[in-house]
């Protein structure tokens, strides 16, 4: 499922609502140590960060938008990203699976932060 443009800008749309509970809850079951110390009001606000750094990277897909969360907290990466990461999500001639593929590769063979 792909988080629509507008969605990302309209506040409260249930959508986008829908998404973030969903997230919420899979950060606290795949992150626990990371999401314990946190309220799910900054949990939130986490996830509406990524969101944004997907749509300024043209990464919409729920499911994409997990995978850089997860891989963000569980490496410690830094917003903005590192050149490194940054220089595989903003492939234009590839396509965003593979673009997310290949900034998770490069986060794990070279623990890129």
């Amino acid at each position: 499922m792909l988080i629509r443009t507008a969605q990302i800008e309209a506040l409260g749309t249930p959508k986008k609502e829908k998404f973030i509970e969903k997230t919420i809850a899979f950060l606290k079951e795949n992150t626990p140590k990371w999401a314990e110390s946190k309220t799910d009001d900054q949990i939130s606000a986490t996830i509406e960060n990524m969101i944004e750094l997907g749509r300024e990277r043209n990464i919409k897909k729920e499911i994409n938008i997990q995978k850089l969360l997860f891989h963000w907290i569980k490496y410690e990466l830094k917003t903005p990203p590192s050149p490194e990461i940054d220089a595989e999500l903003i492939q234009e001639s590839r396509s965003e699976n593979y673009r997310v593929k290949c900034m998770i590769k490069a986060i794990r063979r070279n623990g890129v932060r």
